[in-house]
């Protein structure tokens, strides 16, 4: 079985902040992220899916200071809902567990997928007594099964909690100096923001003695 690209595991993590759903009225098959950072989905996502999908993408800001990027393709559509599982239409975040062909992938592989996911619902804690790289989601499923990999790639996580009893989110978080410092390194971010707090996180562990 063919491996998904890194940059294909990195944008179906990313959709965890974004839609695949048919617009009735336009007639268009559509795969959206959102995003306040405009820059990331410039710099980051859309020489992504020219590499991942061969597709042009859109990006419009549709309120003030929010924007999306948008794919109007319906063999990528497939591609998320049929293989990769997306929920049906209507059908929110909490529907979308792990992929199957993810399971099959040793923790190295799924580090672009680490990555996204922390690039779109992960943050970072800059407190110097008590920094932390925390993960949130509606889906309990792959957050366990993001804190499993990590485990495995030697960052030790927190246990999974809940955070917001009405919407149903989860979250944990890395906490440990040694936990930190290896997810700066191994897996990093690649959304602008995250890296400069990465970045400052980094100086502020330096500093603890």
């Amino acid at each position: 079985m063919k491996k998904p690209s890194p940059e294909l595991l990195y944008l179906l993590a990313a959709l965890r902040d974004g839609s695949v759903y048919y617009d009735k009225a336009a007639r268009n098959y559509v795969v959206a992220f959102y995003q306040k950072n405009r820059e990331w989905l410039e710099r980051t996502l859309k020489p992504m899916i020219t590499i991942a999908f061969h597709k042009k993408p859109m990006i419009d800001e549709y309120k003030p200071g929010h924007y999306r990027l948008r794919i109007y393709s319906k063999n990528v559509y497939d591609l998320i809902k049929r293989v990769y599982g997306f929920p049906e239409d209507r059908c929110g975040q909490a529907f979308w567990g792990v992929p199957e062909k993810l399971r099959s992938l040793n923790p190295e592989d799924l580090i672009p997928f680490i990555r996204g996911f922390f690039d779109a619902e992960g943050d970072v804690g800059l407190s110097e007594k008590s920094p932390y790289i925390g993960f949130s989601q509606k889906n309990r499923e792959v957050l366990l099964f993001l804190k499993e990999n990590l485990e495995r790639l030697d960052i030790k996580t927190g246990d999974i909690h809940i955070i917001d009893s009405r919407s149903h989110t989860y979250r944990f978080v890395i906490a440990s100096k040694e936990g930190l410092k290896r997810f700066i390194k191994l897996v990093g971010s690649s959304h602008p923001e995250k890296i400069v707090k990465l970045h400052r996180l980094g100086r502020i562990l330096g500093q603890q003695t």
